[in-house]
């Protein structure tokens, strides 16, 4: 069974961390435990979802179950795709696939759309799940107003015409684990309006086509010094920074192109 990850989150908020630096197992005593199922495994979304007995049926309806200001973990009957869900306003969720298997549970949006939203002052961790587009145009994950996430163990398959990642309007962004980078986009994170990822995990990245950076940032700041890379390939500029700072170290990124950086920008 996956275990449970969010803990501690109102420490977190208080310092202002990204959420993986403190993720532990916690016990049901400790988070609200919700159950979501595809219909196939009895998932209906006028169920209580608090068993996994009485799944719902998406991913939306136990976000909208969950308690506000609490810690809540999602959960999973069996396998199966996911329309796209918005996490918002104090809500602090854990999406926890199956433990190990990235190909188990997948959050697929239509052309056009994100698979997760991440909005005004939430607390997303993504763990042993797959973001996979379903058309042009979609993107994987989205952070804006202050919002917390990590992904730890994820898989993104192809977003053409998309981004893997974005954060924006003083939001943070962490990995954990190891992040697999099966599919290319415009870029595979992207920072903006005083925001922050951080990708010091371990990345492991197909020969894919990244059309802007694979990473890009405008007034922001991306810190991928402690990463490791395993790049098999992947074609476009290793990254596109404006007024920005990134920390690379001695790192070297994804990207058959050397990397832009405007005279208001800082690499170290």
């Amino acid at each position: 069974m996956p275990r449970p990850i969010l803990v501690r989150v109102a420490r977190v908020l208080a310092a202002g961390l990204v959420l993986g630096a403190c993720l532990l197992p916690v016990t049901g005593a400790q988070a609200a435990q919700l159950w979501v199922a595809g219909a196939e495994n009895g998932g209906d979304d006028a169920n209580s979802c608090t068993s996994a007995s009485a799944p719902c049926r998406t991913i939306q309806a136990a976000v909208d179950k969950a308690p506000w200001g609490q810690a809540s973990s999602i959960q999973f009957v069996g396998c199966g795709t996911f329309a796209p869900v918005n996490v918002y306003y104090y809500k602090f969720i854990g999406i926890v696939g199956n433990d190990g298997d990235l190909s188990c549970i997948t959050i697929q949006p239509p052309p056009g759309r994100i698979a997760v939203t991440c909005q005004d002052h939430a607390v997303v961790t993504l763990q042993y799940v797959t973001l996979a587009a379903a058309g042009s145009g979609s993107s994987g994950f989205y952070g804006r107003q202050y919002c917390i996430a990590d992904v730890v163990d994820v898989r993104y398959l192809g977003f053409p015409g998309g981004l893997h990642n974005a954060v924006t309007e003083n939001s943070r962004l962490n990995c954990g684990g190891a992040v697999h980078v099966a599919g290319g986009a415009h870029s595979f994170a992207t920072a903006s309006d005083f925001s922050t990822v951080t990708l010091n995990c371990r990345l492991v990245v197909a020969a894919v086509p990244f059309a802007s950076a694979f990473v890009t940032a405008l007034d922001a700041r991306i810190e991928m010094a402690g990463a490791t890379i395993e790049d098999a390939g992947a074609t476009g500029p290793q990254f596109a920074v404006m007024n920005s700072v990134l920390s690379k170290g001695k790192v070297v990124l994804p990207g058959t192109a050397p990397g832009t950086a405007d005279r208001h920008s800082i690499l170290r």
